[in-house]
């Protein structure tokens, strides 16, 4: 009886789900989940698996994050209970904790959680699937501060990368090359930079975006260093392989290649791609006022450079 009680919210909250419904379909299965869990229901149950996986679902879509996170510590639990425990699930779910954690501020916790999701994925075999939330697992590490962490599991995973031209040979060296570019660790960046460039080549149909942005990244790295015709040699690249439709992009790649050009003092070509990046950016959706707002100082600047030595040169002449 009180199974199908269980499956009959369940049921309903499913269907309003299917229609849309989000508001009709969580009041259903918080009800269903409720009963289930004053019930005596192993905790391992596959109902109870069904349902917590629904609420989780609803409040992942709806951004409901108190509700989202207390669901995810019970799928958790659950999947630790199984005999053998489901490492894959505890690893996924806990690495989810993580971030929403992190999210509302407690870095405490994050980083438990984002512990319990590394040591969970570590216990597994290295199969494809399993390498990939291993390398996102780490990602997390990654985006709350922990480099040396991030470091040591990315290394690790590529050289136990096999195939050392795979895609996930060349994400992996693009999220080291990431890595040491955020500490200013210029030639280790460029060499996995460089490396991943290498074996998204391999596929470059497939890799476009990719390929466009290692080597933008590659560019921004040599302007800094100075090499300012290689920095140019490969925004121009990444700009002629993309397609017409990426315009926050190209508006971002415009702009590098501008100011490149500012450092050899390249007036004409810098105004020229200022001008473009501008007209891109008003054309993509991710471009915010302030970016546009700030490639136009950038543009009047250049512009004002180019009067004065117009005017500079007018009174030389006149001299």
């Amino acid at each position: 009886m009180l199974i199908c009680h269980i499956q009959k919210n369940g049921c309903i909250g499913g269907m309003y789900f299917s229609l849309g419904q989000d508001l009709e379909a969580i009041d259903h299965c918080l009800k269903a989940e409720a009963t289930i869990d004053q019930s005596t229901l192993a905790s391992d149950h596959k109902i109870r698996e069904d349902i917590y996986l629904s609420v989780c679902a609803l409040a992942n879509k709806n951004k409901w994050n108190d509700i989202s996170i207390r669901i995810n510590h019970k799928i958790v639990e659950l999947f630790n209970a199984r005999t053998p425990p489901d490492l894959y699930w505890v690893a996924f779910y806990g690495n989810n904790l993580g971030k929403m954690y992190f999210d509302k501020g407690n870095r405490d916790l994050a980083v438990k959680y984002h512990n319990l999701a590394l040591d969970s994925i570590q216990q597994l075999p290295r199969t494809e699937i399993n390498k990939r939330l291993y390398a996102s697992i780490v990602d997390a590490f990654q985006y709350i501060g922990y480099f040396d962490i991030s470091r040591e599991h990315f290394t690790l995973l590529l050289q136990e990368e096999i195939d050392g031209k795979s895609s996930f040979a060349a994400n992996l060296h693009n999220k080291l090359g990431v890595l040491y570019d955020s500490k200013r660790q210029d030639l280790l960046a460029i060499q996995h930079y460089t490396a991943a460039l290498q074996c998204y080549m391999n596929w470059p149909d497939t890799h476009r975006n990719e390929i466009a942005i290692t080597r933008h990244n590659i560019a921004v790295i040599q302007r800094d260093l100075g090499d300012y015709e290689q920095a140019c040699l490969h925004l121009r690249e990444s700009l002629s392989i993309l397609s017409e439709d990426e315009y926050d992009l190209r508006s971002q790649f415009c702009s590098a290649l501008a100011e490149t050009y500012t450092k050899i003092e390249n007036w004409a070509c810098a105004r020229e791609y200022f001008q473009q990046a501008i007209m891109l950016a008003t054309q993509a959706k991710c471009s915010t006022n302030s970016v546009i707002a700030t490639y136009k100082t950038k543009l009047e600047n250049v512009i004002s450079m180019m009067d004065n030595i117009t005017i500079g040169n007018s009174i030389q002449r006149q001299t």
